[in-house]
């Protein structure tokens, strides 16, 4: 019977071999969810179900990963209704209101911290200098603005010496993007490359788990005294925000093209620091109020 298959068979047997090029974190996200959501047949799939799940994870986790959850479960759900796998597609379950922080991005001069302190590191990754993976993969971020994702899937071939141009392909749309990189971060990425076997090598070789990664990011951050996010998500994804909101201090239409969004309002609410890019405020443009003492009548 269809419905007496598992949620977790069905993402491994249907859902998965079905989809072209999906990014590795993305599958291993729908794996985890899977498995964290526990065992369960797409017949006893209901509403009610993944309600309680959300309601559970919502009492330790913020609301935008609650309600990434939900619609991944609501995906799955109805993608197996597609195949004819199960008797119904889900209905509406309602999200939880979202808080959108302020973005916050690191200055130059901290970023230049950050560089330095990891010019200082001994030892090697992967047979590489950890002075030059580590300094090379934070510029290289600052001046792409990529997320840490889609740098890791650089290849050595990407990287073009004689036009100081990378090569990197988006992870939310697949398209390639060519950036051409200043003389102080192509020297980092020829330092790199030079370390390479050869050109179909990854740019950044890491052969641990992604967490020990951001373990390690965090070290040298901290290390350079400099803020340091309190979720590891954040560790890369700040060096973004500064790529983008030093762009769109310069040019709001630079800023946008960088992010390859569909509009600028997404760069500026998710991505623009307002205390680095700021425009004028009603503290620019309103008068001083004009106080008055009040006379005491006596008498």
């Amino acid at each position: 019977m269809p419905n007496q298959l598992s949620l977790s068979d069905y993402l491994e047997r249907y859902y998965l071999p079905a989809r072209i090029a999906l990014s590795e974190e993305y599958t291993r996200q729908l794996r985890w969810l899977v498995r964290k959501f526990g065992p369960v047949l797409l017949g006893d799939l209901s509403e009610q179900r993944i309600t309680a799940y959300l309601s559970m994870r919502a009492q330790t986790q913020a609301a935008s990963t609650v309600n990434r959850e939900g619609r991944y479960l609501r995906m799955l759900w109805t993608a197996a209704y597609d195949d004819g796998l199960c008797d119904r597609p889900p209905r509406r379950i309602r999200r939880l209101p979202e808080r959108v922080p302020t973005p916050t991005a690191w200055t130059s001069e901290e970023v230049g911290r950050l560089l330095l302190e990891a010019g200082t590191l001994r030892g090697r990754v992967f047979g590489v200098p950890a002075s030059v993976w580590w300094s090379s993969l934070f510029a290289t971020a600052y001046w792409t603005g990529c997320r840490i994702g889609a740098l890791r899937q650089a290849k050595v071939s990407d990287w073009d010496s004689e036009r100081s141009a990378l090569t990197i392909i988006r992870q939310k749309n697949g398209h390639e993007q060519l950036y051409i990189l200043p003389a102080s971060c192509a020297q980092r990425l020829n330092a790199l490359a030079s370390y390479a076997k050869h050109d179909a090598a990854s740019l950044w070789p890491w052969r641990f788990a992604r967490q020990t990664m951001f373990t390690h990011a965090r070290q040298i951050i901290e290390a350079s005294g400099i803020r340091c996010p309190k979720s590891h998500l954040q560790l890369f994804h700040r060096l973004r925000r500064t790529n983008l909101t030093y762009c769109a201090k310069a040019d709001p239409v630079v800023a946008q093209r960088q992010a390859d969004h569909a509009s600028y309002e997404t760069t500026r609410k998710h991505y623009i620091d307002p205390t680095i890019c700021s425009g004028r405020s009603a503290a620019d443009v309103l008068p001083e109020p004009v106080c008055v003492t009040r006379l005491t009548v006596i008498g």
